[in-house]
């Protein structure tokens, strides 16, 4: 690096020691090098998620259409019974329960899904509401860690928290050990340039050459590909997501400032670099995984289906009489009624009884669950990889939270159905067209500011140890050997 002139006033040396900066890195053709790299496999990583979240998209649409198909025939048919005064089977109250209208409920997803995909291919957007009980299809997996995080998914969240560290050690590894390896360390401090001002600088270099293409390519990419009707809202989602990229990336150039300060050879700091990503993104996230399971272990699914199978043979055994009323005779329903069948007077018995049964064990399994992730979202600070991850995920729509959030509301929305059902059910009265269109349908609520919330506190778990380790490296850096 050339001398830097000695007037130069602190402000002025880091803008002179950033632009030369930028010009050698971009001529020892490690700078783009590197950003070559993060591009790429940032770009491979919003494919890869813009491909997952359009076939769940698909998917969804696809069951919704044939869903409203099956609706219209059936009231269109409902409309033709009433008019030409003929009873029809699709008029029985049953017909309210099984209706396509509402076999089923769906999360949508959120903008900002193919960023992060999170938990998605762990936990369905698709409940059917079938079954004498909400336990039989809110867990149709045994999954019993609440932060079981889909590393193995190859998204631009899975670039950023595993490989972005990464390409910022090839970068800063030799931030100041070149400098002093090559004998011009000491010749710079002698230009009154302070080591603080030399490394903010270096730093700063390398922060807004990598925090180009980690602005540019998320936001371009749903622009592109996911356009929306609210942008402001885009906007701010990813505003914050690119927020906590940033800081997250800066965590890692402060630790290599750190690193650097000790004084030790460029082979060691790129060593002990490499150990604190190990730490960090492997050891802490499966260290926070086996203590959540040992404190808090998870009900298994296997617990429930044996609770099911006997709550199930109870109930049918109890029930077994119905099959032998002739409800034809004994009940004598009003005007335009229809005696209930003994299939239908039993399923209603069953559903009833089933649901009551099973309800103690859902309510336990959502209340350890809850547990589980307010554990890990305390302690999740003792990993960044895990707070960014989970942040991410949030502001996505695809982490634990909304997905649980998620199974309450299709839980609710079951019960109030099945109580509906059964006092419909014992009424007998036909079923018109005008009450089968107007039967409650499921609707998800999107609570934004939840959301945000949790985007916000991962941010704030990012800037704790990223203020700390700077804090630290500029304390180090005044009495840094050259």
């Amino acid at each position: 690096m050339t001398p830097i002139d000695a007037s130069l006033r602190a402000p002025s040396a880091f803008f002179t020691i950033l632009r030369q900066e930028l010009v050698l890195l971009w001529r020892e053709r490690s700078l783009p090098i590197v950003l070559l790299l993060l591009t790429a496999v940032l770009a491979g990583g919003l494919a890869d998620g813009l491909q997952r979240i359009d076939q769940k998209d698909a998917q969804l649409a696809a069951i919704a259409a044939e869903q409203n198909k099956q609706w219209d025939t059936i009231a269109t048919m409902l409309k033709a019974a009433e008019e030409a005064k003929t009873p029809t089977p699709y008029a029985s109250p049953r017909v309210l329960g099984l209706s396509p209208a509402n076999r089923s409920v769906s999360l949508p997803t959120l903008p900002l899904a193919p960023l992060a995909l999170g938990q998605s291919d762990l936990m369905t957007n698709l409940l059917r509401i079938s079954g004498y009980s909400e336990a039989q299809f809110l867990y149709d997996t045994d999954i019993e860690n609440p932060w079981r995080l889909t590393s193995g998914q190859f998204d631009a969240a899975f670039v950023i928290v595993f490989l972005l560290p990464l390409l910022v050690f090839g970068l800063s590894y030799n931030l100041l050990s070149a400098e002093r390896e090559q004998g011009t360390l000491r010749l710079l401090l002698a230009q009154r340039v302070s080591p603080a001002s030399l490394a903010l600088g270096k730093g700063a270099a390398r922060a807004l050459a990598l925090a180009a293409p980690l602005l540019a390519a998320p936001l371009a990419a749903l622009l592109l590909f996911r356009p929306v009707a609210d942008a402001s809202a885009l906007l701010a989602d990813w505003l914050l997501w690119s927020t906590l990229a940033l800081a997250y990336g800066l965590l890692w150039l402060a630790l290599a400032v750190l690193v650097n300060s000790f004084g030790r050879s460029s082979a060691f700091n790129a060593l002990a670099l490499v150990g604190a990503w190990v730490a960090v993104t492997l050891v802490a996230p499966i260290t926070l995984n086996l203590v959540v399971d040992t404190i808090h272990p998870a009900l298994s699914r296997a617990g429930m289906i044996e609770l099911e199978t006997e709550a199930t043979d109870e109930s049918a055994r109890r029930n077994a009489d119905l099959d032998r009323v002739d409800y034809s005779r004994k009940q004598r329903p009003a005007d335009g009624a229809a005696p209930p069948s003994a299939m239908a007077m039993r399923g209603k018995n069953m559903q009833k009884e089933i649901s009551e049964r099973l309800r103690p064990w859902v309510e336990e399994y959502e209340a350890r669950d809850q547990t589980r992730r307010d554990f890990v979202d305390a302690f999740r600070i003792l990993s960044p990889a895990a707070a960014v991850l989970e942040g991410m995920s949030a502001l996505a729509g695809t982490d634990a939270d909304r997905y649980a959030r998620f199974r309450l509301a299709a839980a609710e929305f079951f019960r109030d159905k099945t109580e509906r059902l059964q006092s419909r059910l014992e009424s007998g009265v036909l079923v018109t067209e005008a009450e089968f269109r107007a039967a409650p349908r499921f609707e998800w609520s999107e609570d934004r500011p939840i959301l945000l919330l949790r985007g916000a506190w991962s941010l704030a778990q990012i800037l704790v140890p990223t203020i700390s380790i700077a804090a630290i490296a500029l304390w180090r850096l005044r009495r840094i050997p050259v």
